[in-house]
């Protein structure tokens, strides 16, 4: 999770850079721009409390508030992302709306793997080492996407600052 929270960071700095240099005064870009801003900056708060949140949710996996509060941190992601996935990009930033949809897909299946892992934990994961393997390895297929969302956001971010 803390390599998910500084791929986030990365990711919404690049699109943050991206926003302020890479489009023009034309306003269908400048919204393009604003809502790639917008749907990276709130998957990051979204990350920053999920961090706060699985800390608190594992210290006692039957509090179902505090599962509550992963799995509603979850959803934040998945409608951000959702949202950086359906953006309809004007023609000079089409290619990297192509890739931004790409990288928006693998992050939603991190989302959907670190959920799977919320859902299927119990106090039988903490203390059976089997069951504690199998959620590890959730979390690391939820890694996994992340970490390949992140590197096609990044290439995107660099194509649309090419195409200014």
């Amino acid at each position: 999770m803390k390599k998910f929270n500084k791929i986030l960071i990365t990711v919404f700095t690049l699109c943050f850079v991206f926003a302020l240099t890479g489009c023009s005064d034309k306003k269908a870009e400048q919204n393009y721009c604003d809502d790639v801003t917008t749907a990276m900056n709130n998957a990051t708060t979204a990350n920053s409390t999920l961090v706060t949140d699985i800390q608190t949710f594992l210290n006692d996996v039957t509090n179902e508030d505090a599962r509550t509060a992963v799995l509603d941190d979850l959803k934040t992601m998945e409608t951000e992302f959702t949202a950086l996935r359906d953006l309809s990009a004007p023609k000079r930033y089409k290619e990297a709306q192509v890739v931004f949809k790409e990288g928006a897909e693998q992050a939603l299946s991190a989302v959907n793997s670190y959920r799977e892992a919320v859902e299927s934990c119990t106090e039988e994961t903490k203390k059976s080492q089997e069951a504690y393997d199998a959620f590890y390895a959730i979390i690391q297929e939820g890694d996994q996407f992340m970490s390949t969302a992140n590197t096609k956001i990044m290439e995107a971010a660099k194509k649309a600052d090419e195409s200014k």
